[in-house]
């Protein structure tokens, strides 16, 4: 059949409306139903941004048990420093009824020796030195003072993570233990952060480490959805439908990236350097894959053909724009 036919129009829109099918279909699918997940599932689509509340928040520290009683009174067994008695007291010593002598008059007050930091460590200074006794003394006070805030000092803080290594979940499945419902296109947003994580340190990611920073992938997932169930629609109505063809290719290319070709390359099991490691002839385990590559090839097909027969762009742009035989061009007489 060649090119230009009326019967290259019919098969375009026969094309467009399967595909406007399936991609209305997969977006409703994402948008409007929820599925129940518990557990590691739950866990990892909370990490990954979808608004669920844990049933079981983190573990509270344990309240201390009350004491024993004793069988005689019932009142609780002393125990502890608690039982010691209360400390007498402190004796106040009247003032004194004569003047306290001059500090020049006194005996200098012990000088620091080579530590300074023990207060044991003191020797009386030298005859004659009295007059340099107040210096002296707020000397070994300053030492001392400044050794006790060294020794008081916090340590350093830990060194952060080298770059590469998987950081450690907000939640974990313990959390989650009944069931709850979410959306089903936080599923991709949970792809996309695993994609973003590292395996092991040192080893490749399947997307950059930024896309899976919130909120990042909850944004891709919506978008994922919306441009499903809208260019869909475009295709089922014959609007725009090479426009439409294009969002939906990239789709399907990061589709296949982050759920067959990427994982065989990232784990090394891979056959023909990018197919997935897998039985040959075993059509359960290749018939996503093969279903993804053929609808990338029909949207890529779709963005040749344009919208066919019977579309709203052969009502707007005449039969030239969708496919079909253009009209022939008047002879004069």
């Amino acid at each position: 059949m060649k090119h230009g036919t009326p019967g290259t129009g019919l098969a375009a829109m026969i094309l467009r409306v399967v595909l406007g099918i399936t991609f209305v279909w997969a977006g409703a699918g994402k948008l409007f139903v929820t599925l129940p997940y518990s557990g590691q599932a739950a866990a990892d689509l909370a990490n990954a941004g979808a608004p669920i509340v844990p049933a079981v928040g983190p573990a509270a520290p344990a309240e201390p048990s009350p004491a024993p009683s004793t069988p005689a009174t019932g009142t609780p067994a002393p125990a502890g420093p608690a039982s010691r008695p209360a400390p007498a007291p402190p004796t106040v010593l009247p003032p004194p009824t004569t003047p306290l002598p001059d500090p020049e008059d006194q005996p200098a007050p012990p000088a620091p020796l080579s530590s300074p930091t023990s207060p044991t460590a003191l020797t009386p200074p030298a005859p004659g030195a009295a007059g340099r006794s107040r210096d002296a003394l707020a000397l070994a006070v300053l030492t001392l003072e400044a050794g006790s805030a060294a020794q008081g000092r916090s340590a350093p803080a830990a060194a952060a993570p080298a770059p590469g290594l998987v950081p450690v979940r907000a939640f974990v499945a313990e959390q989650f233990p009944t069931e709850v419902r979410v959306r089903r296109l936080y599923q991709i947003a949970a792809q996309v952060r695993q994609a973003s994580l590292a395996p092991a340190p040192g080893a490749w990611r399947l997307l950059p480490a930024g896309v899976g920073l919130a909120p990042w992938p909850v944004r891709l997932a919506w978008a994922a959805g919306i441009t499903e169930l809208a260019a869909g629609v475009c295709l089922l109505a014959g609007f725009m439908s090479r426009l439409a063809s294009l969002p939906l290719i990239g789709v399907m290319v990061m589709a296949v990236w982050l759920t067959q070709i990427g994982p065989a390359m990232q784990s090394g099991a891979v056959r023909l350097w990018v197919l997935p490691d897998r039985t040959w002839w075993d059509p359960a385990q290749w018939s996503t894959l093969l279903w993804q590559l053929a609808l990338l090839a029909m949207l890529k097909a779709q963005l040749l053909l344009g919208s066919g027969t019977l579309s709203v762009d052969r009502v707007l742009f005449g039969g030239s724009r969708s496919g079909g035989k253009p009209p022939e061009p008047k002879m004069d007489a």
